[in-house]
């Protein structure tokens, strides 16, 4: 898989949590996962 080079800043917060898991995930999910990181669903 790439490495995912010229990804913006939540692209590769994503990415990185895509990477890691084990199963599918949903977006919900992901964005449990990455809002530590300052990540919000869109409003």
């Amino acid at each position: 898989m790439s490495s995912g080079k010229g990804l913006t800043k939540n692209q590769r917060a994503v990415f990185a949590v895509l990477q890691g898991a084990q199963t599918p995930m949903g977006a919900y999910q992901i964005l449990d996962q990455v809002r530590d990181q300052g990540l919000r669903a869109p409003l």
